[in-house]
């Protein structure tokens, strides 16, 4: 099991506040071929993630900081 703690997500914020994207991530899966992905994401104010859809898999945001909007 990976943790994240407090610190690793002031880093990654402060990560995602300089990249163009306004986010950042870290795997938590083992390998890309695993049938469930496990990522932590930074997303800051401003970021935009286009509407999308994965017909085979789903997706579930859980906020462990902050909040979101989902349309």
């Amino acid at each position: 099991m990976k943790q994240i703690t407090a610190h690793e997500l002031t880093t990654m914020s402060e990560q995602a506040a300089h990249v163009a994207s306004l986010r950042t991530h870290r795997t938590l899966h083992q390998e890309l071929t695993n049938p469930v992905q496990r990522l932590a994401i930074a997303m800051e104010p401003g970021t935009y993630i286009r509407p999308h859809r994965h017909p085979q898999t789903w997706e579930l945001l859980t906020p462990l900081r902050g909040r979101f909007v989902v349309l």
